[in-house]
């Protein structure tokens, strides 16, 4: 089985349980090493699985005429008429401006992807696939594995993030879910829960390609009781602006730094409480903005990128996730979910009202105040808040830490 571009520290349960008499499980990462840490080194090494070296996949050859000739064509692409009156904003086309620019980004990467293409083409012919797997399939090593799979080897696509925590954006997401602009390459698409397996049934994908597996990265989560102490811990988690939705705009940026102030704010108030800050893994420029904006308001306020977001939660008393895009809030209220702790999300568009009992939505212009105090310390709350998180988590999530289990029996009995 071929694990593409995946992290092994995120993945535990499903290698230990993938791998097998039966199977080998076989890593090929380009953008980030499966051995990257002391973590992912262990479960490799436990599980007995591979890792491509992709020079063996590589024949000792001169490639450069077929980078000439790529380059040759890029140039000639360039120059089409048409790309003046595709990058046009009020009769004005912009496209001398960006030519140069992406012209060469183009042909600087034509080197590595022609490698990549020949490395992925001799991965799939020379090695006894099962199936290979993948978490998305808009990155480079997903897509050519995609378009070189000639022999048709399975392949499953598996749910990478969860936004379906509100029923009143779908209508939103069914304009602009990237499923529904670019068709799935993958035989099957594993998806999370219910709610999943309805939206994307809904969006227009094939019913015979969706299978409801449940989330193999939550099988390592540990069933986690509140206890009760004198100090509180609450994790902020600022979701950042990206720039997919066209939302990154100064109006929106105030907004968000002044909520996050004021959340801040209220917490430093409280006696015995503790912030803590998760900023988003990805690479995102507005992630530097949110630390500078942290270290301005505190300097002593602990800030994380990529240490484990279930340690994390699980130590926390609240989460509070700052919500800036109603179409794509974040999976980590899943995982406080998960992990049974009070989520509060804090939305900056006001355009909708939500109806999520598990999850207590509220605006910045709200009495967060009194929302948080409640959610720490009111305990007729906190016990209804438990059980709306429950009915939740079912709707949300099926075969829960039962994940890898499902997704081994599948395959193993994939016809």
């Amino acid at each position: 089985i071929l694990l593409v571009e995946f992290n092994p520290s995120l993945f535990k349960n499903l290698i230990s349980t993938l791998s097998s008499e039966k199977y080998t499980l076989v890593f090929l990462n380009f953008r980030r090493p499966a051995s990257w840490n002391l973590e992912s080194i262990n479960v490799l090494k436990n599980s007995k699985s591979k890792i491509i070296n992709p020079k063996n996949f590589l024949p000792n050859e001169n490639h450069d005429k077929i980078i000439s000739d790529l380059r040759l064509k890029l140039e000639n692409i360039f120059e089409e008429e048409s790309f003046s009156e595709i990058f046009k904003f009020n009769n004005i086309s912009f496209w001398p401006i960006i030519n140069n620019k992406l012209k060469k980004i183009f042909s600087n990467r034509i080197p590595d992807q022609v490698k990549e293409i020949i490395i992925i083409k001799n991965i799939v012919k020379n090695l006894k696939l099962q199936c290979f797997i993948c978490s998305n399939e808009s990155g480079e090593t997903e897509r050519i594995l995609g378009k070189t799979n000639k022999q048709k080897i399975k392949s499953i696509l598996l749910q990478h993030g969860f936004s379906n925590f509100h029923e009143e954006t779908d209508q939103i997401r069914m304009r602009i879910d990237e499923r529904k602009l670019i068709p799935i390459v993958s035989d099957k698409f594993f998806v999370w829960g219910k709610s999943d397996y309805k939206f994307f049934k809904k969006l227009g994908i094939d019913e015979s390609k969706i299978v409801i597996s449940g989330n193999p990265k939550f099988d390592d989560f540990p069933i986690v009781k509140t206890i009760s102490k004198n100090q509180k811990i609450v994790l902020i988690t600022p979701e950042p602006i990206t720039e997919s939705f066209g939302h990154y705009v100064t109006k929106l940026a105030n907004e968000y730094e002044n909520t996050l102030t004021r959340v801040c704010q209220i917490l430093k108030k409280i006696e015995g409480v503790q912030i803590i800050v998760k900023l988003h893994p990805g690479q995102n420029s507005h992630n530097d903005i949110l630390e500078k904006k942290i270290n301005k308001i505190d300097k002593s306020i602990p800030i994380f990128q990529m240490k484990s977001s279930q340690e994390i939660v699980k130590e926390s008393d609240l989460l509070i996730n700052i919500t800036c895009e109603v179409v794509d809030p974040s999976t980590i209220m899943l995982e406080g979910l998960m992990l049974d702790k009070p989520v509060l999300e804090i939305c900056l568009d006001k355009e909708f009202s939500f109806s999520n009992k598990g999850i207590i939505t509220a605006f910045n212009d709200d009495n967060l105040e009194k929302i948080i105090h409640k959610m720490l310390f009111d305990k007729k709350f906190l016990e209804k808040n438990t059980a709306n998180r429950n009915n939740s988590i079912n709707n949300y999530l099926s075969n829960i830490r039962n994940s890898s289990k499902k997704i081994l029996d599948y395959i193993s009995n994939w016809n």
